[in-house]
């Protein structure tokens, strides 16, 4: 059974200067990172990708709840 639910995630981090999980500086972030000299091609290529459809990319966190053995969806706004 999969299970959809709103979800709290980690705030912005001042001392690592990364803004709040997924949202769009976010991720705009972990792009740049990927982007960067020291990492391998293919790194740079999804980067790429992302960055070019990333009007159709819809947000989400996914868990699972171990107890229950379900996978759980949270989409992100």
């Amino acid at each position: 059974m999969v299970y959809i639910s709103p979800v709290t995630l980690s705030p912005a981090n001042t001392a690592t200067g990364l803004p709040r999980q997924m949202t769009n500086d976010w991720i705009d972030n972990v792009i740049e990172r990927m982007l960067q000299s020291n990492t391998s091609q293919s790194v740079k290529n999804l980067a790429n990708l992302i960055k070019a459809n990333d009007d159709k990319i819809t947000k989400v966190v996914a868990g699972i709840d171990k107890t229950k053995r379900d996978i759980l969806i949270f989409p992100i706004n």
